[in-house]
């Protein structure tokens, strides 16, 4: 079709998709056959094309504004998590690749290296000593808790008397643990009852590990109140921002460590020795990584549960298996993935909870947010690309019916041409209306600005029938 371009590739050479299913019948014919048979079959793919072609560019219009208003929130949101001095810098930049030695690199793809040495990544993460606070004591009563209840959990009836024995000694030093945070928490806030919050999690077991802290978290607002704690409620949520930013900061810091940790594996180590200590190390990261997510989603459920601020919930968003995927890989095998035009980055890598601080953080978060910014422009050409089609296509449908109309007025044509040119040009002229009918959506959308498709795009189309 006159004025028409190629949406998604589609050219003449299409047709020989549709050609395939006929070649065993056209084998057969004779060349003059053979060739009426393909152009029939061409032709008929055309017209079937020509006819829905509105609601084709519609369809397209409404998924690559969809996707735009995605694509454009996700890059709005990297880039508001991220400084303002170092985006305004990032803007200024050339997406031109570049050569650097004899390696070609652009601002897509930064230095890879993203992420510590595991070991000292590990060391890092180990805790400090601190003084000990009933604020601090209780964290570190219910990491301990957690841990008891981790390792107990791993327990079998296969396992040794010398596995079970640990375990019952140390429930037997956490009572006297417990028993003492019970006796500082009732000089703290004096006493409220059992806890009653309908969220509060209660595990039916006589074991210590599963012992009920007590802590504000676990009371209604209206228990609080009543027991004139609020000031203890505004303590723990305070701790357990604390707690929620230096786990979230934790787990990337471990993830970072991981990824360089198995490209090295793969790429240097050999041997039984040198593999298994490597095995061990990578085990060592996955246990803290699971450690830093529990304690991440118990001081998140508190925090939710104390319910003081309505930024916590979208600041602090659910910890899912499925975020904790290490930078590197989302950056290598997703978000550069050809086609891949609706990816979005876990938001453990850009909250505004914890500062990216580290360099290979903020070298891989730039190349995410070039790549998130150049996803968010191409759904927006896909947009000016659709309104430019919409106008394209009315244009050749009423070329097309002023085409027909000049021949039905031509003389000296066979008898019934002059019908059938007339009968065509109404034809077209039906497409044009319900092309104007259709695309005037298209074309006046706000979502993308093209002048030249408003200033082309006709008031009204006549049509009569």
């Amino acid at each position: 079709m006159l004025y028409i371009g190629r949406i998604e590739g589609e050219g003449c050479e299409c047709a020989w998709a549709y050609l395939n299913e006929t070649a065993g019948s056209t084998s057969e014919k004779s060349p003059g056959a053979r060739w009426d048979a393909i152009n029939f079959i061409v032709g008929d793919w055309n017209f079937e094309k020509m006819i829905t072609m509105v609601l084709f560019i519609l369809g397209k219009f409404k998924e690559a504004k969809r996707m735009y208003e995605q694509q454009s929130g996700v890059f709005q949101d990297l880039d508001s998590s991220l400084p303002a001095a170092i985006t305004s810098e990032w803007r200024n930049e050339s997406t031109a690749p570049r050569k650097i030695g004899k390696k070609w690199t652009s601002v897509y793809f930064g230095n890879g290296d993203w992420g510590k040495s595991l070991e000292e990544t590990l060391r890092q993460e180990e805790p400090a000593d601190e003084p000990e606070t009933f604020k601090n004591s209780q964290a570190k009563l219910e990491n301990a808790l957690d841990k008891l209840r981790v390792d107990a959990s791993q327990l079998k009836p296969s396992s040794t008397p010398r596995q079970h024995n640990s375990i019952n000694d140390r429930r037997k030093l956490m009572i006297a643990r417990v028993a003492t945070h019970r006796s500082e928490r009732e000089r703290f806030m004096g006493a409220l009852g059992d806890p009653d919050h309908p969220e509060s999690e209660r595990v039916s077991s006589a074991d210590v590990e599963y012992s009920e802290l007590g802590l504000p978290s676990a009371y209604q607002s209206s228990t609080l109140i009543d027991g004139n704690c609020i000031t203890a409620a505004q303590a723990e949520a305070s701790l357990r921002r604390l707690t929620c930013d230096d786990s979230l900061k934790t787990v990337r810091h471990l993830l970072g460590a991981k990824s360089l940790a198995l490209r090295y594996k793969r790429k240097n180590l050999t041997g039984e020795r040198a593999t298994t200590r490597a095995e061990k190390l990578l085990k060592d990261l996955r246990e803290q990584v699971d450690k830093a997510k529990r304690r991440y989603s118990r001081s998140r459920d508190a925090l939710l549960q104390l319910d003081l601020l309505g930024s916590d919930i979208r600041i602090y968003q659910e910890l899912k298996a499925e975020h904790l995927k290490m930078l590197s890989d989302y950056l290598e095998n997703e978000s550069g993935a050809v086609g891949q035009g609706s990816r979005e980055i876990a938001w453990i890598w850009r909250t505004e909870a914890a500062s990216n601080s580290e360099d290979w953080m903020i070298d891989a978060l730039k190349v995410e947010w070039f790549r998130a910014r150049q996803r968010a422009k191409q759904w927006e050409e896909e947009l000016i690309l659709l309104k430019r089609e919409a106008v394209m296509t009315l244009k050749s449908f009423q070329h097309e019916q002023r085409e027909w109309n000049e021949r039905s007025k031509q003389a000296g044509l066979p008898p019934g041409m002059a019908e059938y040119a007339s009968r065509k040009s109404k034809f077209f002229e039906k497409l044009a209306s319900d092309a104007h009918f259709h695309g005037k959506s298209i074309v006046s959308d706000p979502i993308v600005s093209l002048e030249w498709a408003t200033s082309q795009w006709p008031n009204s189309v006549e049509y009569s029938d």
